[in-house]
C-alpha cells in the first residue's frame, strides 16, 4: 500500500520582510496596536525577557505568506518611569524592528539627571575667568 500526498508548493520569492511602522507609543495606562507584517517566509518575533517584560505580541510567530498578516501589540500600564524597547521581527538572516515606547508615571529618568541650574533649569554657563570656572 503506498501513500501519495498532493501538497502544491508556492513559490514566495526573494526574502522579503517589511512592517508597517517602525514605532509605536503607548500612554501611563497601556494598551494595543496592530501592527502589519509582510514576510515572505516563516517569521517569528525577538524580544529581551529582561527589558520588554511588559511589551506581548500575538502571534509571536507565522507563516510565510503573499499577504499582509496582522500581528497585535500590547502594552501593561506602567506606574513606573517612562521605558523604551524593540520588538524585533526576523525571518532567519534578515530583521526589521519596531521600537516601543511607553511613558510613565514616574516621568522619564533622564530627569533624575542633575546637570542643569536647579534653580531656573537654565543650563549652567561659565560667568568669570577664561580658565575652567562656571
Amino acid at each position: 500500500m503506498a501513500l501519495v500526498s498532493c501538497v502544491e508548493e508556492v513559490n514566495f520569492g526573494m526574502p522579503k520582510l517589511t512592517l508597517g511602522a517602525t514605532e509605536a507609543s503607548f500612554g501611563i495606562e497601556g494598551g494595543d496596536t496592530t501592527l502589519t507584517i509582510n514576510a515572505t517566509r516563516d517569521w517569528s518575533v525577538v524580544l529581551d525577557e529582561e527589558t520588554a517584560k511588559w511589551i506581548a505580541v500575538n502571534p509571536a510567530s507565522g507563516m510565510a505568506s503573499l499577504e499582509p498578516q496582522n500581528v497585535m501589540v500590547t502594552v501593561l500600564s506602567n506606574s513606573g518611569y517612562s521605558r523604551q524597547a524593540d520588538v524585533k521581527f526576523t525571518i532567519g538572516m534578515m530583521s526589521r524592528s519596531i521600537a516601543v515606547s511607553q511613558t510613565g508615571e514616574l516621568g522619564s529618568v533622564e530627569s533624575l539627571v542633575v546637570y542643569e541650574n536647579d534653580f531656573d533649569k537654565e543650563v549652567a554657563t561659565q560667568t568669570y575667568g577664561s580658565g575652567t570656572s562656571w
